[in-house]
C-alpha cells in the first residue's frame, strides 16, 4: 500500500484484530472453517489429491506397494528439507516485489509453524493474495508438472510432497480466508517483528 502504519487511522482504518504470533494457529484455523470460494477449493484440492494417491496406489501390483510406500516417505524429507524453505522464500520474495524492506523468517518448533514477516508493511487484499497464494501455486505446478515427468519411484515421493505441501498451506488459506470474510471492509495487514503480532485495520 506503501503507506506507513502509523498512518492508517488517519486514512480511516480502525483495528480488528490484534494477534499474537503464538496465536496465529487457531486464528488461522477459524478462518479455513469458514465457507468461501477459496476455503472450498482449498479442502477439495486436499480430499482429491488424498483420495487420487489411495486409488493409484493400492492399484500398484501387491510386490510394487512396499516400494512405492517407501518411495512415498521420501515425500516428507522432500517436503522438510526443500520445499518448507522454498515456501517460505517465496512469500518473502512476493513481499519484495509489492515493496517490502525488511523481511524475515520464524520457526516456532513447538508448533511446528513456519512463517515470513515484512515488519511494518502494510498490505492491503489484493498484494496479500498474491504474498499467499504464491507459493501454493508455484510449487503445487512445479510438483503435478514433474510428475507427469517421473518415473515410478520418482512420481510418489512427488506426489506424498504435493500432498504434504498443500496441507501445510492451511495457514495461508485462512489468511486468504479472514481476507475474503472482511472484503466489504476493505481490511489491510502489517507485522511487527518487535512485538511479535500482526495488525488488521479495516475501513468503512
Amino acid at each position: 500500500m506503501n503507506v506507513s502504519p502509523d498512518a492508517l487511522p488517519d486514512l480511516g482504518y480502525t483495528l480488528d484484530t490484534e494477534l499474537p504470533h503464538d496465536q496465529l494457529v487457531p486464528f488461522v484455523q477459524t478462518y479455513c472453517r469458514k465457507r468461501n470460494p477459496y476455503t472450498i477449493f482449498y479442502w477439495a484440492f486436499n480430499l482429491a489429491l488424498i483420495l487420487l494417491f489411495l486409488i493409484l496406489l493400492f492399484r500398484q501390483p501387491r510386490a510394487a506397494l512396499s516400494t512405492s510406500l517407501s518411495q512415498a516417505a521420501l515425500g516428507m524429507a522432500l517436503f522438510l528439507l526443500v520445499l518448507l524453505p522454498v515456501h517460505e522464500w517465496l512469500h518473502g520474495l512476493a513481499y519484495k516485489h509489492f515493496g517490502a524492506s525488511r523481511v524475515t523468517f520464524v520457526a516456532q518448533w513447538r508448533q511446528l509453524v513456519f512463517y515470513c514477516l515484512a515488519d511494518r508493511f502494510v498490505a492491503n487484499s489484493a498484494e496479500l493474495l498474491v504474498v499467499a497464494l504464491t507459493p501454493f501455486v508455484v510449487i503445487n505446478t512445479l510438483l503435478i508438472a514433474g510428475m507427469a515427468l517421473a518415473t515410478p519411484p520418482l512420481f510418489w515421493a512427488l506426489f506424498s510432497a504435493l500432498i504434504l505441501h498443500t496441507g501445510g498451506c492451511f495457514g495461508d488459506v485462512g489468511m486468504v480466508s479472514y481476507f475474503y470474510t472482511n472484503r466489504h471492509r476493505n481490511p489491510c495487514t502489517y507485522d511487527d517483528a518487535q512485538q511479535h503480532k500482526s495488525f488488521f485495520f479495516v475501513r468503512a
